[in-house]
């Protein structure tokens, strides 16, 4: 047996018992050393048991095909989430919804009536609406204290115009 010989036998599993190689060991103190070098190494790698190596084989593979199923739908995951589609089209939601409320505000303040930043006129004022008013006079007057309480010492309030819908028309 060549040294060559013992080295493949001493690092195959299972073979460091053959008569061949503990002769030849016995004569080459260079294969001598590198066995009692090796021997810490090679006892890791020997083969386990015959009944628990098909059990930890199927166990490791069961293990390996769930991390790869949940490795693939993370992915997957990952892809959708990240795509430039959905994420502009993300960033149009949001701007669609921002100009929604925007124009929601503009309304209910009563700004969106009148063009120009006009600002509303007390109808009490209007040269038209006097002969209305004459006729009128308990509408008016609710539209008047609507829009201007009593007390509101000199203040007035944003928009002057009344509450609520006067009754007939103008």
């Amino acid at each position: 047996m060549t040294c060559d010989d013992a080295f493949d036998q001493l690092t195959a599993p299972g073979r460091a018992g053959d008569p061949a190689l503990a002769a030849h060991l016995a004569g080459c103190s260079r294969c001598r050393a590198m066995a009692e070098t090796l021997a810490p190494a090679i006892a890791l790698f020997r083969e386990p048991a015959g009944d628990t190596a098909p059990v930890a084989a199927a166990t490791a593979t069961a293990v390996a095909r769930r991390s790869a199923a949940r490795l693939s739908r993370r992915a997957s995951r990952t892809s959708i989430a990240h795509s430039p589609v959905r994420r502009g089209l993300a960033l149009l939601g949001a701007a669609l919804a921002g100009a929604a409320c925007c124009l929601a505000a503009i309304q209910l303040s009563g700004r969106g009536d009148h063009a120009d930043g006009e600002i509303a006129r007390c109808p009490r004022k209007s040269p038209e609406a006097s002969k209305w008013m004459e006729r009128h006079s308990l509408p008016v007057a609710m539209a008047c204290i609507a829009c201007h309480p009593s007390g509101g010492m000199g203040m007035s309030p944003p928009l002057l115009r009344p509450a609520s819908a006067l009754g007939g028309s103008l």
